[in-house]
């Protein structure tokens, strides 16, 4: 998703709205649960990569 990001030079405010759409299953239906409390004017790309970070990388670890 990042990698896509950067090679269309998304603009910063249009950069959420097109990471949101490349989530698939569990982390779509994860995201659809917390959106609504975080998604704001101070609601940044960085901000949105951390929340998915968070919830993507203790699971990631358990695996190896």
């Amino acid at each position: 998703m990042e990698k896509i990001i950067i090679e269309i030079e998304a603009l910063e405010e249009k950069k959420v709205s097109i990471g949101m759409y490349y989530l698939i299953g569990e982390v779509d239906i994860w995201w659809n649960t917390i959106k609504d409390r975080l998604i704001g004017p101070e609601f940044i790309y960085y901000k949105f990569l951390q929340e998915l970070r968070a919830k993507l990388y203790p699971a990631a670890f358990q695996r190896q």
